[in-house]
């Protein structure tokens, strides 16, 4: 980081009461507050009692000299909190806290007399007065009634305004070196390695693609927030969003579920590209059981989770362009598997557990365990799909397993130490399909052979520690921490082992004229180690100036070692917020924050420097080598040949570099949001967003060729002892500004609902892709333009309503009660898309049309729009005793929209845009058609 973003903070704090940043835990929640007697005069002494009504465990604590009082980190549920002082009748107040949820109550006692000695205040909290993020949190009650189509932990963060998944124009199940399904998610339009995924306190990302890691089943999550702007100074390693996850805890009632889901192929839609129905079974079944041990003290909770999912995806290469492609490669004796089109397998087998024991040692020590399984099998898990034929693709092997410790030990009465701890182990393969190839890719026609682009074996040992100090001081809650994560990598990546050939047209494919630097073949090592260190260091303090007014401060210290890469140390991350309640009714809070968030460097990218040449570009440090050729070139293969060892005066090595001196990426985030609380339970609120990206990763080529390679003439690069420089650079910036409306409504007996609309515009110059780079190295703005993820309008909709849940006294009780309905409904404007030439320039990089002798402007297609409803119906039947019988059945996009995956963006070489190719701005995949399933769930 540099000057300008420290001169720009600066600003901020000095309008500080006009801007907040929350203050809070991760995992837990906190209460704090002051006690006045009825003529406003402060209480000091008064015993504070937090019982968590489910365990019974009671955390007590006494106000201060000042009158306050804090509870800084809570286990999230129902609370009952209860104030005494002698001489002053009792208060009790009910309370439910959320993951992350920061509450402030000024709490008035009466002057003891002779008609009561004990006032209930029945209305529980609904605005969270101290809270400055902007965050969204989903409890249990709405994860249960959700319609999620797989079950994907992740879908449920799609309920928050500013996100959406990412638009990476692609079929894979599977993002690439990760073994969680789907792509992940788009926070503010930014990246989807741009974000952070926190379990428990801990982090549960997948640090060498920059995405979530392991994964877990939706019934083993007690709550999830979505923090989406203006994280407190304890969540950092990110410069988008946030992720909380909880896990559930045992309580002193046994629980448990026993439950199964099933699809099937007769209950869908035809798929809208193929008109026919698509072969597909589902079950996924499970079961949950949690309880004491010891009651009031020590508690338990399982969950194990199974999917088999058997399906068929779709290729949509034309038949008769897959006959003429079969007999080139037949004529010219390809060595890999034909072209197929049409259906293809794509079974995913998955398997998640967890299990859990929390322990009260004492009042004030709590201790806790936990170990997490995630196993997945998938074949053609990556790369077939659309145009890209099943030969395309790689198979998926995964099993990760975490174990993770915590201690929660209160010291005095004003200080709270939490130790967590974690290890997990994770071992990927994802071997290609086709493993002769070569491969082969014709722009906007079709791509087939070895897969070449993703590392094939991944392993990763991580260990993470964690240790924060809460202390109360009068007005100031004071809190400060470390975090300590470490990775240990080994990644295997062959790349073009087999060669790899990539043509701009089905004519030039035909007479085997590959493209520019088209011909690519690897040579040497293929196997990586490396390890990466991340400390952050940070201390934030929550002020009650007053009784309606939280001021939050925050500083943030990065550090991420990497290995040859100078560390950046200019990391300090300051933030600063407020949140106000105007009113003495506390029905309106004003929030507000601004800060820099500082994101971490996706280890993947530093990996491939590293099997490169050492992160160098000494020769003599060379492991593996990659070779591009063009078609002029001496020695340049003829299709579908390839080198059978290195030649030197033409086959120069290109290497891949990381910057020696990289700046982290960071962002500058800023925000305000207005919460009415509408009736006992209802909130709305306005909100204004920004998020300034720099620094963004991308790979800029460092030695760009200034003539068309013939002969032996290399291209005329400005160093001729090697070909491309592919160096990872902190280039990139990227702007998100965002107006959000929100309406929620809290569960309750009878339904809930939540609604949000975001209208926003993303600018950025670098592509979703993990390896983007500019279409000109000297000139970065030319790629200036809307993001990838840019989606202008975000609706989303959500909410269920429920019938009494009691047992029947008449026929139409019998009839009428225990039913639940539930919705999701998603609405997007379009996307944008590259258009692009299908051939490559001169700098290496993928053309786009040329009008008037420059490019046209990066994303300058739109797609379609986005639309899907789900619906969810149950009925619940009341068994024996506690037992509960729920049967259920789930439609997933009712309206049978037809939602884009991935469309055909080559335009082709012809005159822009009166000319395209025949085949320009075809949809090739399409999401799910309606579908539905059947599920049973056992309670008791």
């Amino acid at each position: 980081m540099h000057v300008l973003r420290q001169l720009w903070l600066a600003s901020a704090l000095l309008v500080a009461p006009s801007l907040t940043l929350a203050q809070q835990t991760v995992n837990d929640a906190s209460i704090s507050g002051k006690v006045t007697d009825g003529s406003g005069g402060v209480i000091a002494g008064a015993v504070v009692s937090a019982r968590h009504l489910q365990t019974s465990v009671t955390s007590t604590t006494v106000t201060d000299d000042s009158g306050h009082f804090r509870f800084p980190s809570l286990r999230i549920g129902p609370y009952e909190l209860t104030v005494t002082h002698p001489g002053f009748i009792r208060a009790m107040r009910p309370l439910t806290l959320t993951a992350g949820s920061a509450f402030a109550l000024p709490i008035a006692l009466g002057v003891e007399g002779l008609a009561t000695d004990l006032t209930v205040t029945a209305d529980a909290a609904v605005l969270e007065s101290a809270r400055s993020q902007v965050a969204v949190t989903v409890p249990e009650a709405e994860l249960r009634q959700l319609p999620l189509n797989g079950r994907n932990l992740l879908d449920v963060a799609l309920l928050a305004p500013s996100v959406a998944p990412p638009n990476i124009n692609s079929t894979q199940l599977f993002a690439e070196t990760s073994a969680v399904p789907g792509v992940g998610l788009s926070v503010g339009s930014q990246r989807n390695f741009s974000n952070s995924v926190v379990v428990d306190g801990l982090s549960a990302n997948d640090d060498a693609a920059g995405l979530s890691g392991m994964t877990y089943g939706v019934d083993a999550i007690e709550e999830i927030q979505v923090v989406t702007s203006g994280a407190q100074a304890e969540l950092g390693r990110a410069l988008g969003g946030h992720v909380n996850v909880v896990t559930r805890s045992g309580t002193n009632t046994v629980q448990g579920t026993a439950y199964g889901y099933l699809r099937d192929q007769r209950f869908n839609a035809a798929n809208a590209l193929s008109g026919t129905t698509l072969p597909m079974s589902q079950v996924q079944y499970g079961g949950s059981v949690g309880g004491p041990v010891v009651r009031n003290r020590t508690f338990f909770f399982a969950n194990a989770e199974r999917r088999d999912l058997e399906q068929s995806a779709l290729t949509t290469i034309s038949p008769a362009t897959a006959d003429i492609i079969n007999a080139r490669m037949k004529a010219t004796g390809y060595p890999g598997s034909p072209v197929t089109t049409g259906l293809y397998e794509a079974p995913v087998e998955t398997v998640t557990a967890l299990g859990k024991v929390d322990h009260a040692v004492s009042g004030r020590h709590q201790v806790g365990a936990r170990y997490s399984l995630y196993d997945v099998a998938a074949a053609n898990a990556r790369g077939a799909g659309g145009l890209a034929a099943p030969s395309a693709s790689t198979g998926l092997d995964d099993r990760d397993q975490a174990v993770a410790l915590s201690s929660l030990l209160t010291l005095g009465g004003r200080t709270v130490n939490e130790t967590r701890a974690q290890f997990t182990h994770s071992h990927l393969r994802a071997l290609p399909s086709d493993q002769v190839g070569p491969a082969v890719s014709i722009a906007g026609i079709a791509t087939f052979g070895t897969l070449s682009s993703s590392p094939q074996e991944r392993s990763n040992r991580m260990v993470e520690l964690v240790d924060n100090v809460s202390h109360q001081r009068g007005a100031h809650a004071l809190r400060a921490g470390i975090d300590v994560v470490h990775n240990a990598d080994r990644i295997v990546f062959p790349r073009a082992r087999q060669g790899s050939y990539v043509f701009a047209s089905l004519p030039a494919f035909l007479a085997g004229t590959y493209n520019n630097g088209g011909f690519t073949q690897t040579f040497g090592a293929t196997d990586v180690e490396q390890t990466s260190t991340n400390l952050a260091v940070y201390a934030q303090d929550a002020w009650n100036a007053s009784s309606s007014v939280t001021f939050n401060l925050g500083v943030r210290y990065d550090l991420q070692w990497l290995e040859t890469v100078k560390t950046d140390g200019d990391n300090l991350s300051p933030r600063v917020g407020i949140a106000w309640t105007p009113f003495a009714a506390r029905s309106l809070v004003v929030r507000g924050h601004a800060g820099l968030f500082v994101d971490r460097v996706p280890l993947r990218s530093l990996a491939n420097a590293l099997l490169s040449a050492g992160n160098t570009t000494d020769l003599s440090n060379l492991r593996q080598i990659t070779v591009s050729l063009s078609p002029g070139q001496a020695e340049a293969p003829i299709f579908p040949g390839v080198l059978r060892a290195l030649v030197p005066s033409v086959t120069l090595a290109s290497l891949t570099t990381m910057q020696g001196d990289l700046d982290q990426a960071y962002s500058r985030q800023a925000a305000v949001e207005v919460e009415q609380q509408i009736g006992r339970l209802s909130t709305v609120s306005l909100g204004y967003s920004y998020l300034a990206g720099k620094g963004l990763l991308m790979a800029i080529n460092q030695n760009v060729p200034s003539c068309v390679p013939a002969g032996s003439n290399n291209a005329c690069r400005p160093i001729a002892a090697y070909g491309n420089d592919s160096r990872y650079s902190s280039a990139g910036r990227s702007t998100y500004h965002a107006l959000i409306v929100t309406l929620g409504r809290r569960p309750s007996e009878r339904g809930y609902y939540r609604a949000s609309y975001t209208l926003s515009k993303a600018m950025n110059d670098v592509g979703e892709f993990f390896f983007s780079g500019p279409i000109d190295p000297f000139d970065i703005s030319k790629d200036w333009s809307r993001a990838d993820s840019d989606r202008r309008h975000l609706l989303v909709l959500s909410g269920g309503v429920t019938t009494p849940m009691q047992p029947a006294d008449s026929f139409w009780q019998a009839i009428t009660h225990g039913f639940q309905l539930s919705w999701m409904l998603q609405a997007y404007s379009p996307a944008p898309f590259n258009i692009t030439s299908g051939a490559t320039t001169l700098q290496g990089t993928t053309g786009r049309p040329i009008v008037d002798g420059a490019f046209i402007a990066r994303n300058a297609g739109e797609g379609d729009e986005f639309f899907s409803l789900a619906l969810r119906v149950s009925r619940t039947f009341p068994l024996k005793g506690s037992m509960r019988l729920e049967a259920a059945v789930e439609a997933f996009n009712v309206t049978n929209a037809v939602n884009e995956t991935a469309r055909n963006a080559t335009f082709g070489s012809n005159t822009y845009p009166t000319n395209p190719s025949a085949t320009f701005n075809q949809v090739t995949a399409v999401g799910d058609p309606r579908s539905a399933q059947f599920a049973l769930r056992l309670r008791f």
